[in-house]
């Protein structure tokens, strides 16, 4: 389930990137090693740095945090640049709509606004950042595991999908607000299971910070998770 949620999702992604899939559930040597490479910077972009906390130690790169990320990204840049040489070298005309072939229209009407460098890093941040590949894997592995404990509320999403989507061979973003009964699968997966529950908290910095209809006041700690907000008051530290 967690090999199969993460291929997904990274196809999903690479997809609106690329037009094409990046992995497949052949087992290929390719498809594990982007499985390795990709899963491998996530957990690199949120691993505690001793230089986060005393910069002046950051060019020691004492856990060689900084070495390792730069292997993984050579291996994606490597790929990404692929994929820019083949659309580049393509006499037909770049038209499928993806990331890629925006950004090279970009790059050719004007090289000084973008170069195959700028290309490479802004595909590397949808793809590892913007994605979210991991955590949506993650949550549906959650989801599953919850909906398997509970056999009644699975059955009634499962009715649900098949009343809605029925045999429709594609599934439109359209459709997700006819699913009512998912929605609340999903919300309630990721309040009890939150893929990234350790968020840096935040503190106001005014009287006049808002979030939705709320007034935060000044020296406020509050974290914003999956769409729930967590506020801890200045005085009495109760939330």
């Amino acid at each position: 389930m967690a090999r199969a949620s993460f291929i997904t999702s990274l196809n999903i992604i690479s997809n609106a990137l690329f037009s094409t899939d990046l992995a497949s559930f052949d087992d290929s040597e390719t498809t594990h090693e982007l499985h390795d490479v990709v899963l491998r910077m996530m957990e690199i972009t949120g691993k505690p740095n001793v230089a986060d906390f005393f910069p002046f130690l950051g060019f020691l790169d004492l856990q060689g945090t900084r070495k390792e990320a730069r292997l993984r990204m050579d291996r994606l840049f490597k790929v990404f640049q692929g994929f820019i040489d083949t659309k580049r070298s393509s006499n037909a005309s770049r038209n499928s709509n993806d990331m890629l072939d925006s950004l090279l229209n970009i790059a050719q009407e004007d090289k000084s606004e973008l170069d195959d460098n700028d290309i490479r890093h802004l595909l590397l941040v949808r793809l590892i950042s913007g994605g979210n590949i991991d955590t949506t894997s993650i949550a549906v592995e959650w989801a599953m595991a919850e909906l398997l404990r509970n056999p009644k509320m699975k059955l009634k999403a499962q009715e649900e999908i098949r009343r809605v989507i029925g045999q429709k061979k594609a599934v439109e973003e359209s459709d997700t607000f006819k699913l009512p009964y998912l929605q609340a699968v999903v919300k309630e997966t990721l309040s009890l299971h939150p893929s990234a529950p350790l968020l840096i908290p935040r503190k106001s910095e005014s009287d006049d910070v808002r979030i939705f209809d709320f007034l935060i006041p000044k020296k406020t700690r509050h974290i914003y998770v999956f769409g729930f907000i967590t506020i801890k008051d200045r005085h009495t530290n109760q939330n």
